[in-house]
């Protein structure tokens, strides 16, 4: 986001236009240091209103570059927009920018549905620990596993928790936990287990 002011009154589509050009040459730059080769997208808004409003609406822009028709297509828009949110457009006053963005961004492949695995081993504990069992208000032994040990399949019976660097997984008495081809893990509640 950048702040350069213009009234569309005084538009000057060059200066406009060679703002835009270095904010997406930066934002390019940024993906690009960070994301894996592919088609960049870019997206351009103007955050406009009418003079002396103290709030902006978000514009998408179709371009970053302007002709001398820039202000006339950038008040078309803001109008359009203001209708839409408002119901109508207030005549005789002057429309600002107050602030311009743009995003750049590298298309994401869609994500594959990951097909549910189903418990086959029974994950190994590495030791046991005391936990706070809400429903019993007492505490019970849970077996922990660690995480890293476990492939797509194992699952593990509550009480336990799994753990890991990051964080670790309670699974109560009423769950079970399998690890599932993506890396997750999916609790399901036991049959036998009601309340």
């Amino acid at each position: 986001m950048r702040g350069t002011y213009v009234r569309l009154s005084q538009f000057d589509g060059a200066r406009v236009g060679a703002v835009l050009n270095e904010m997406r040459e930066e934002a390019v730059a940024v993906v690009k240091s960070s994301a894996a080769a592919g088609d960049i997208a870019i997206e351009a808004k103007a955050f406009m209103r009418y003079r002396g409003q103290g709030w902006e609406i978000p514009i998408l822009l179709p371009s970053i570059t302007f002709d001398a028709d820039g202000a006339s297509l950038l008040g078309q828009l803001f109008e359009a927009e203001y209708i839409r949110l408002f119901g109508r457009a207030l005549s005789g006053l002057d429309v600002e920018v107050m602030g311009w963005s743009i995003r750049a961004a590298t298309e994401m492949p869609p994500a594959l549905p990951v097909k549910r695995a189903r418990a086959t081993t029974a994950a190994t504990p590495v030791g046991t620990r005391d936990i706070f069992d809400p429903r019993s208000s007492a505490f019970v032994t849970a077996n922990i596993v660690e995480r890293q040990s476990m492939t797509t399949g194992m699952s593990v019976s509550g009480p336990a928790v799994i753990t890991e660097r990051e964080t670790t997984t309670v699974v109560t008495a009423a769950f079970s936990a399998t690890m599932q081809a993506d890396g997750c893990l999916l609790l399901q509640r036991k049959d036998n287990v009601h309340g």
